[in-house]
């Protein structure tokens, strides 16, 4: 619901995107923090008494404007990634046919980690979704631990699929530890 989303529009065209999810739940939190702000103010507010509450409230509209979106385009042959928000953004651009994989791999535990069990009961497992591009450009799309990751592997099989590039799926050939 507050992660990132692989949404079809038309037949040739596939968006993975920030979630609608996460941006009302954002945008809710900051006007109601907001508003409790200016409902317990007498008169004009105080930005030294209430710089706390009214920072959060900031960084929960902020986010609420923020937008990380790849587009995997087949008709226009164009593979996109915008991010950042109203204030601050940024576009790459570049050939869908020039993507040469999907990659799925899972990040290295730390070694001192395995001398320490209680550590090792409360560490899961993480999963980062890249494409790799010309030039060996890695474009890492999301990630994951615990239960996301069937939806990572998921969507890493739908673009693969969809891009008709191989996929690498490097985690699915690591056994957990026992």
């Amino acid at each position: 619901m507050f992660g990132p989303v692989l949404k079809p529009e038309g037949e040739q065209r596939l968006v993975y995107s920030t979630s609608t999810g996460f941006r009302v739940v954002c945008l809710g939190s900051g006007i109601i923090l907001l508003l409790i702000v200016l409902g317990e103010a007498d008169g004009m507010i105080s930005f030294r008494e209430n710089l706390i509450a009214l920072s959060i409230s900031g960084l929960c509209l902020i986010s609420a404007m923020f937008q990380e979106r790849w587009i995997f385009d087949r008709e226009s042959n164009v593979f996109e990634r915008h991010l950042g928000t109203v204030f601050l953004y940024s576009r790459l651009k570049r050939r869908l046919d020039s993507l040469k994989c999907v990659s799925i791999n899972e990040f290295a535990k730390d070694s001192s980690a395995s001398n320490d069990n209680r550590r090792l009961i409360l560490t899961r497992r993480t999963v980062s979704l890249s494409v790799l591009g010309e030039n060996n450009e890695i474009h890492k799309l999301d990630m994951a631990k615990g239960s996301g990751i069937n939806e990572l592997v998921k969507t890493a099989q739908e673009l693969s699929s969809f891009c008709d590039i191989p996929l690498v799926d490097e985690f699915s050939k690591v056994t957990p530890e026992e």
